[in-house]
């Protein structure tokens, strides 16, 4: 993946000179959408194209995250049909507590735009193309919208995890989310000095707003509890709540019906 990522397709996507119109972004979205503009052309994540040319035109959205600000992804669902993805395997939380046989210590760490750190193959800029205020863009490095996404940043991030597991570090990782851990409070440290040194040298970057870097014995990864003290999950109490909520709602629709 040197010079970017390849698609492969079943067959051709159709290629067009002019957009059509269900593919302009919404008049709703579109100051949102409006403002991601100039950071990601900064960024060299988008370009202009200048010429008409043939292209595969998407529409742009954006989506709330959990921890506030909007994503901008590209409605990437008909292209998706022409595309063959490979199949693979992540890592579950499940996995990861079954090889926990001793107290350790942990963090987790959160990538800053994961997708962006995987280039696409120049040819295939045409196919991730959009248009805001009648200027088209195309994505040059992987969108969020795409069906092969997470297999090409799995595949980016494979590599990274071998280099650090032949050094006999503790390292797990779904996506963009990161878990390290060691035997000691001292000796995960250590691993998560060397780990952000490296991924500075490897021009990762980290999203430390989202990332809980301090050593603890106690760490929420995936959604889960890790209670590495004493070897054992648990759900948030959050999540708990908000279960016994949807029942409580259950019960009062199927006693109202």
């Amino acid at each position: 993946m040197t010079r970017g990522l390849r698609l492969e397709f079943s067959s051709d996507p159709p290629l067009s000179l002019q957009p059509p119109d269900h593919i302009l972004p919404s008049k709703s979205q579109l100051p949102i959408i409006r403002s991601f503009i100039p950071d990601l052309l900064s960024r060299n994540i988008i370009r202009i194209i200048s010429s008409p040319q043939p292209l595969f035109f998407s529409r742009p959205f954006t989506v709330e995250k959990k921890d506030g600000p909007f994503r901008l992804i590209l409605d990437l669902s008909l292209l998706n049909n022409f595309l063959l993805v490979p199949h693979f395997k992540m890592e579950s939380v499940l996995q990861i507590a079954s090889g926990i046989v001793e107290p350790l210590w942990g963090c987790t760490l959160d990538l800053q735009d994961a997708y962006f750190h995987v280039p696409m193959a120049w040819f295939f800029h045409r196919y991730l193309a959009f248009v805001v205020d009648g200027i088209t863009y195309v994505f040059q490095y992987l969108p969020f919208g795409l069906s092969v996404a997470p297999w090409a940043f799995h595949r980016v991030i494979k590599p990274v995890k071998a280099h650090l597991h032949l050094q006999s570090m503790r390292v797990h990782s779904y996506l963009d989310d990161f878990l390290f851990l060691s035997r000691s409070r001292e000796g995960l440290l250590a691993l998560t000095t060397h780990i952000l040194d490296m991924f500075d040298r490897l021009h990762i970057k980290v999203n430390y707003k989202k990332s809980s870097l301090e050593p603890s014995q106690t760490v929420e990864y995936l959604g889960v509890i890790l209670q590495l003290d004493s070897m054992t999950l648990c759900i948030p109490h959050s999540k708990v709540l908000g279960i016994i909520t949807l029942c409580d709602q259950l019960m009062i629709s199927s006693f109202c019906s």
